[in-house]
């Protein structure tokens, strides 16, 4: 096994290098920043390994659900943005809400801490409030959307021993939300996590 000993491309902010050694309760001498290309091109070993696998040329990663996975938009990438620092990046999140004309409607834009960044009742006040507007507009509610970052690069670490990969898509919180808020509103749902790396994992709720 090749070993590296510096990172290749772009480190992680300083506090999220901590955060990573902390979380994963172990040290390791580098890594490599993964993008979407670099997950593609995987062997099918490793994307076995990984839980990923490909459907008619799309990407999926198998994490509780099947999610797609696919590059994140320019809005994405904006919140994505949003929450990076030099030292740690915090999550972000925005909802969109549609209504049958295939109108948008955006809430406010939360920001979060490292490793989370609303609660299923503030989830829900944000997405009363869209609903409102849309049916103060003699509309009605067809989708929900929500979107968050999950500010984690995808990254293949280095350890003594053996590689590491660290994918960050949608976990099972994530899931056990959109279901509620699906519940709660009567509504399709789609819930994406926009990775580090500028990765999106969405899932969709009907």
């Amino acid at each position: 096994m090749e070993v590296c000993k510096e990172w290749i491309g772009q480190r992680p902010p300083i506090l999220d290098r901590l955060y990573l050694r902390l979380k994963l309760k172990t040290s390791y001498l580098a890594g490599k920043v993964l993008d979407l290309e670099m997950l593609h091109r995987l062997g099918v070993e490793a994307k076995a390994r990984l839980n990923l696998g490909e459907n008619d040329k799309s990407l999926y990663f198998f994490n509780v659900v099947k999610q797609k996975v696919g590059p994140a938009l320019q809005d994405e990438l904006n919140l994505l943005a949003k929450g990076a620092g030099w030292f740690l990046s915090r999550e972000m999140m925005i909802i969109y809400a549609y209504n049958d004309r295939n109108e948008l409607y955006k809430s406010e834009v939360i920001s979060g801490s490292r490793s989370s960044v609303s609660t299923q009742f503030q989830i829900k006040k944000l997405i009363d409030k869209l609903v409102s507007q849309i049916l103060n507009e003699g509309g009605i509610l067809k989708s929900i959307e929500i979107v968050h970052t999950h500010p984690s690069k995808d990254l293949l670490l280095y350890k003594s021993d053996r590689l590491v990969y660290l994918i960050n898509g949608l976990g099972k919180a994530d899931i056990d939300m959109a279901s509620i808020v699906a519940r709660l509103f009567k509504s399709q749902v789609i819930v994406k996590a926009i990775s580090g790396s500028k990765i999106s994992y969405s899932y969709e709720l009907n």
